[in-house]
């Protein structure tokens, strides 16, 4: 992934996520707890219990056959949002996709921004302007740099000249 140094040790392969199943851990569990250690981001903390939420929720919560996020997706989710981490805005909400996905939302400062990730380092982005009333959308799977410019822009809550395209 091709992220701006100063968010790049977020990515780094010694970043290790584990699951603990009463008192030993394992790279899966039924219970899907998700740690990540050293974290730096107040979004990564602040959704911990709703990342195990998600992870936990039983076959068919959608009321078909929705089964829950699945542990690689929260993973991949929870670098995510270490690496795009901008303290002038809140954490995302986190809607799980009746397939295991996990979608990431911001409805604020003009923008409508939706995250879906759709596995790792699978992503699809889109951005609604309400000032321009244009949408953007772009897939993602190894540069992640323009989702750190629209994150700022919605931190700034203001439009970009241009519509940033990848």
């Amino acid at each position: 992934m091709n992220l701006p140094s100063r968010n790049a040790a977020a990515f780094q392969q010694n970043r290790h996520f584990q699951v603990y199943e009463g008192g030993s851990s394992s790279n899966i569990s039924a219970f899907g707890r998700l740690e990540v250690p050293y974290n730096k981001s107040d979004w990564v903390r602040e959704l911990s219990s709703r990342f195990e939420e998600v992870m936990q929720l039983e076959l068919g919560w959608d009321g078909y056959q929705g089964v829950p996020v699945s542990f690689a997706n929260a993973s991949f989710a929870a670098n995510l949002l270490e690496a795009l981490f901008n303290n002038e805005l809140p954490p995302p909400s986190l809607v799980p996709g009746s397939d295991g996905t996990l979608q990431l939302e911001w409805h604020i400062n003009g923008y409508d921004l939706e995250i879906d990730i759709l596995g790792t380092s699978n992503v699809a982005v889109s951005r609604y302007s309400y000032a321009t009333d244009t949408v953007e959308e772009i897939d993602l799977q190894d540069d992640f740099s323009v989702l750190e410019d629209w994150i700022d822009e919605l931190a700034q809550g203001h439009q970009s000249p241009e519509l940033a395209m990848a």
